[in-house]
């Protein structure tokens, strides 16, 4: 969605959305499913709108079933535009709904890029804070994946967690959560997803903060008054957390 935010100005009404129909010659549950979750991510796009066969601009025509371990889709124009038909086949090696919609997101980012020339993110994870509804001073943290309408619990302590970043290869997420005692670091798995986390940093007393820089390097902020706020270079060696040498 980034890159389409930066592709048009979304706060015109006027943007021209391309009218799409997608159909199946081959109808099965899992096509059906697939068909819903596609229409769900384009329109998360904001360039595409789910139009009727005859009042469409695009059609995407899906062969084979998912079933069958593979479909074949067909993107071609409606009209005489002098838009060369893009064909390009799809294996399924599981038939649940989380990897039909990878599998949807991927077909979803194709068509931006050949439509648009842009570079989708459907499909991307977003981890995000948000109020529980009970409990007003608890903040959890949250995954979707854009383009998706349902979201995954991460945290359930009591704490107000806030800012995820990952660890450059997507392993592993940090976040800070704020306590009676002070800000806490913590680290959990991403990828595999684990509930349990580990406390890597805590400065009792102390508000603090960690991003996951693109070297593997943690940065933390370390509040100190209300005008000055040191930063930090950490190196993270397993669960433990070390500062970086004085040069």
């Amino acid at each position: 969605m980034l890159y389409a935010l930066e592709f048009y100005d979304v706060s015109r009404p006027d943007i021209a959305k391309i009218k799409l129909n997608i159909s199946a010659k081959n109808e099965s549950a899992l096509n059906t499913v697939l068909i819903q979750t596609m229409e769900t991510q384009l329109k998360h796009s904001l360039l595409f709108e789910n139009a009727s066969a005859t009042d469409a601009e695009y059609l995407l025509e899906i062969e084979k079933t998912i079933e069958s371990g593979s479909i074949v889709s067909t993107l071609k124009s409606s009209a005489e535009s002098g838009f060369e038909p893009l064909v390009f086949g799809v294996k399924f090696k599981k038939q649940d709904e989380r990897y039909i919609s990878r599998k949807s997101a991927q077909v979803s980012n194709l068509m931006l890029k050949q439509l648009f020339g842009i570079k989708g993110s459907l499909g991307s994870p977003i981890i995000y804070s948000a109020n529980n509804a009970s409990e007003t001073q608890v903040k959890t943290l949250y995954l979707k994946y854009h383009g998706d309408d349902g979201q995954k619990q991460l945290t359930f302590n009591l704490f107000s967690n806030y800012g995820a970043s990952w660890d450059p290869t997507g392993k592993n997420i940090l976040y800070t959560a704020i306590t009676a005692r002070g800000t806490r670091v913590f680290m959990q798995g991403f990828r595999p997803l684990r509930v349990k986390s580990v406390e890597v940093f805590f400065d009792e007393g102390t508000g603090s903060a960690a991003e996951w820089g693109s070297t593997g390097r943690v940065f933390i902020s370390k509040y100190v008054n209300r005008s000055n706020t040191d930063i930090y270079e950490y190196y993270l060696d397993g669960e433990k957390i070390y500062g970086m040498p004085t040069p």
